[in-house]
């Protein structure tokens, strides 16, 4: 899927309201989480296979505990932080992704540059930066801060830094939406595993 706009027009489709019929005639039509029986929905456990996912790859759940399971309220409380999730690029391992942010960001400000910094990655999941002092003051931050943080991205696993200014983002946790096939994904991934 190359947009949340796109998988939202998917969702409304025939082929994925079948799919998501046959999720929930699998779990005898109960939440899969807590056996409640009213506004069922299938819950994609992964998004590696939009458009063509497995069985095994939906879950059924009700409309609470889908909720849950996506926090719907646009936070993430991890020791007693909050961090902004809802502008991310919507192609991401989300568990990953946000193990690494709970990790690697300090504050919600770290974490909204993080999320600056991964909509900057190119079709190739590069990230550059011609000038950090230039891109720290945009972003608002000081030149010590930006690189801390994308240190702590190479060092959390998102990032590779592969020469002074270009950044490898990790293709098994984040894919930008300028990336917009599998085969390309496949590609960027084996490439990361042998960079």
């Amino acid at each position: 899927m190359k947009s949340n706009t796109l998988y939202k027009k998917y969702l409304q489709s025939d082929e994925w309201k079948v799919k998501a019929e046959a999720c929930k005639k699998l779990a005898d039509y109960k939440c899969n989480r807590c056996d409640e029986v009213t506004k069922l929905q299938a819950h994609h456990k992964t998004y590696d296979r939009v458009g063509e996912e497995l069985q095994e790859d939906l879950e059924c759940l009700c409309e609470m505990c889908h909720n849950k399971e996506h926090n719907i309220s646009g936070k993430l409380q991890t020791n007693d932080r909050y961090y902004s999730i809802k502008n991310l690029t919507t192609r991401v391992n989300i568990m990953n992704l946000l193990d690494i942010v709970a990790t690697t960001c300090k504050s919600p400000k770290d974490t909204t540059i993080l999320n600056q910094l991964l909509e900057m990655s190119d079709d190739t999941s590069r990230i550059r930066i011609d000038n950090v002092t230039s891109l720290a003051k945009e972003l608002g931050v000081s030149r010590s801060k930006l690189n801390a943080i994308l240190l702590a991205q190479v060092n959390g696993g998102l990032f590779k830094k592969l020469s002074q200014g270009v950044y490898f983002v990790n293709p098994f946790i984040f894919i930008g939406r300028r990336v917009t096939s599998n085969k390309k994904r496949e590609a960027l991934q084996t490439e990361w595993t042998t960079s």
